[in-house]
């Protein structure tokens, strides 16, 4: 049976967050596997190779792209390399698009499956709907607190809506966990199914620890858009680390947690 062809346009592919990882994994995967993959993706220029069986496609978003994390940002002027994008489009030949949402790279991964009569995968990996409505929380603390509630509940229905936009287009549905598994479904009437993801076992292998300082144990994170959620989550974590048998400076001594990518300002209060 053929493999077959996969033209993948993530939003994010060289930044610090779960989307980037898994979109490097799947390219990675790809080319070992020896299958044919096209990845269309952010970069800061504009240019394409060959890696094997692995057609990497970069394009740079513009001045007028908006920020929606430090290292992420969203360009409504994305179609001015739709020439460019849809020749490699082409020259590739794929059978089914894939999309991780709503964005530019999603909406151009839309108009190509449509323009090529190609079925489309949708996968689900961050629910930007939640974190609207918490930055809206956030931005709106002056008002009185039953306001400011009723106010990000209605924001975050609203970008739930506009997030399942681009999965209701699609022939098939990915998603991380269980309970988005049901809400896409429910949501959306697509056939979807659970994208599980794990670790590499034989990268992160215990007998490759030679750690000298009595570390027993490490935490952290990628501090992405959930970086003050996480932030938040380390700080119970270490307290509960301090609590049972032990006292607090030898138990102190025993755990770390560690940052990547923009580290979130209250880290040093949290830990």
């Amino acid at each position: 049976m053929r493999a077959p062809r996969v033209a993948y346009l993530p939003d994010t592919f060289h930044e610090v967050n779960g989307v980037a990882r898994t979109a490097r994994h799947f390219a990675a995967y790809a080319r070992a596997k020896r299958l044919p993959f096209l990845c269309v993706r952010p970069g800061r220029g504009l240019k394409q190779w060959r890696h094997g069986t692995v057609r990497h496609v970069e394009i740079p978003r513009s001045q007028l792209s908006v920020p929606i994390e430090r290292d992420l940002r969203m360009d409504p002027a994305i179609l001015r390399h739709w020439s460019f994008v849809r020749s490699a489009f082409r020259a590739f030949r794929p059978d089914v698009v894939h999309v991780t949402s709503m964005g530019d790279f999603g909406v151009l991964g839309r108009l190509l499956a449509c323009e090529s009569g190609l079925p489309m995968v949708a996968s689900w990996h961050t629910n930007v709907h939640e974190y609207g409505a918490w930055r809206l929380r956030q931005a709106a603390a002056l008002l009185p607190v039953g306001a400011r509630t009723k106010l990000a509940a209605g924001f975050e229905s609203v970008l739930l809506g506009a997030s399942l936009w681009i999965y209701r287009r699609g022939a098939v549905a990915l998603a991380p966990k269980p309970v988005l598994l049901d809400l896409v479904r429910q949501r959306t009437g697509r056939p979807t199914f659970l994208m599980e993801r794990g670790v590499d076992t034989a990268r992160f292998e215990p007998m490759r620890r030679n750690r000298s300082d009595g570390a027993i144990s490490c935490s952290g994170t990628s501090a992405g858009l959930a970086q003050r959620r996480t932030c938040a989550c380390l700080g119970l974590w270490s307290g509960r680390c301090r609590r049972p048998a032990g006292s607090a400076t030898a138990l102190r001594s025993s755990a770390t947690a560690t940052w990547s990518g923009s580290p979130p300002r209250p880290a040093s209060r949290l830990l």
